[in-house]
């Protein structure tokens, strides 16, 4: 409801802010997916309940985004602000809600992302002076999210605690970045991927980290002799891709419904995986996705699925350019985690909820450290072979 009131009061900003290239970008992509989902809507015979609501939660995102912007414009550091006042109202709610008892739940619903936040300012303040409780810190919140069975948190915890290593073992300007530097950066995230992902399935197999995380290991895995893999623990992609593939460039409209067609891949899914799907797939018809770039092809086609591709790769170069921005520690740990969470959610989480409004706020983010490395040149800067594009 605050939205709206933040769009009007930086409404001057905002203008401002559409005249730089990036942002012109991301809305012309986002303009570009909210006619792709008007037209699949209209071409699939969406009922009007559900066309409403697929709009509505692009206009949202694009309505945040924009106020963010505005909001945020001119300095980096003012996303500092919002984070601690997030900060500030979780606590608030607990303490009017009470504390849960802590379990895995609690932890995953309601502790996890405010700890690991929390964890990461505490490093980005430590991180100059004393690497080493630094370090510390980054093992401890890694090894309570896998004890707490909290994989995702985990995972974007050992990848942000590799960028921030990586950011300080690496020390270059922009303009002198060969290709060579981001090859060598891929392979770095690569191995550290494989690694963790090995490692968890040695782990969690051999109940190292507890009987919830060692049931929940057997009940998704697909086969016990290949070991974990990241799409295990998300068995909406069997159903999102084939309807995907199937029509790539009309999507299914929003909320996308097919019964019939739920019920064939549940069954398939039940002979090679014993992973739930849930209520509303069941029930309802509803093709799960569990993914931004998932739930934007299905529903909207093609440049639904372009437009979070083209905010999944600002992130990752943001990743991989990180390491210049240096002046507030505390900001860049925090950036890069905020960095990593995004790329998460985009790949790996719905687009429901409260974060129609959070990824306004992160993408925003993304934009604006984007603009701070100075990548109004990345599109212009194709001729230069030394660059990398």
């Amino acid at each position: 409801m605050l939205i709206p009131l933040l769009f009007y009061f930086n409404s001057k900003r905002c203008l401002y802010a559409l005249k730089n290239p990036v942002v012109i970008r991301v809305i012309y992509l986002l303009i570009l997916y909210f006619i792709a989902q008007i037209f699949s809507d209209l071409w699939r015979g969406t009922n009007v309940q559900d066309s409403l609501r697929g709009w509505a939660k692009i206009l949202l995102f694009g309505f945040s985004y924009l106020s963010f912007m505005g909001a945020l414009w001119g300095k980096l550091d003012k996303a500092m602000a919002f984070i601690y006042g997030m900060l500030a109202a979780y606590l608030i709610n607990l303490l009017l809600n009470g504390f849960p008892s802590l379990s895995p739940d609690s932890f995953k619903w309601i502790y996890g992302s405010g700890f690991a936040l929390i964890i990461f300012i505490f490093v980005g303040s430590l991180w100059t002076r004393h690497p080493v409780p630094a370090g510390i810190l980054l093992l401890f919140v890694i090894i309570f999210s896998f004890l707490m069975n909290f994989r995702s948190l985990a995972g974007i915890s050992i990848m942000a605690s590799a960028i921030l290593y990586w950011s300080s073992l690496i020390s270059c300007r922009y303009e002198r970045m060969h290709r060579g530097y981001l090859v060598l950066a891929v392979i770095a995230a690569s191995l550290m991927i494989s690694v963790s992902v090995k490692s968890y399935s040695y782990l969690a197999a051999g109940g190292y980290l507890g009987e919830p995380a060692k049931e929940k290991y057997r009940m998704q895995v697909s086969s016990p002799e290949e070991g974990f893999s990241l799409l295990d623990s998300r068995n909406e992609a069997f159903f999102a891709i084939p309807k995907i593939i199937e029509s790539p460039f009309i999507g299914w409209g929003s909320w996308a419904k097919d019964l019939s067609y739920v019920r064939i891949k549940s069954n398939e899914l039940s002979q090679i995986n014993k992973g739930y799907i849930g209520k509303s797939a069941d029930e309802e018809g509803l093709i799960p996705a569990h993914s931004h770039i998932l739930s934007g092809a299905l529903e909207a086609g093609l440049l639904g699925g372009v437009f979070w591709l083209f905010v999944a790769w600002l992130c990752i170069r943001n990743a991989i350019f990180l390491n210049m921005i240096k002046e507030n520690r505390t900001l860049w740990s925090v950036l890069v985690f905020i960095t990593v969470l995004t790329v998460w959610d985009i790949l790996f989480s719905p687009f429901a909820g409260s974060r129609r409004v959070d990824m306004g706020f992160f993408v925003c983010v993304q934009t604006l450290i984007a603009i701070e490395l100075g990548y109004e040149r990345i599109f212009q800067v194709a001729r230069t072979r030394r660059v990398v594009i």
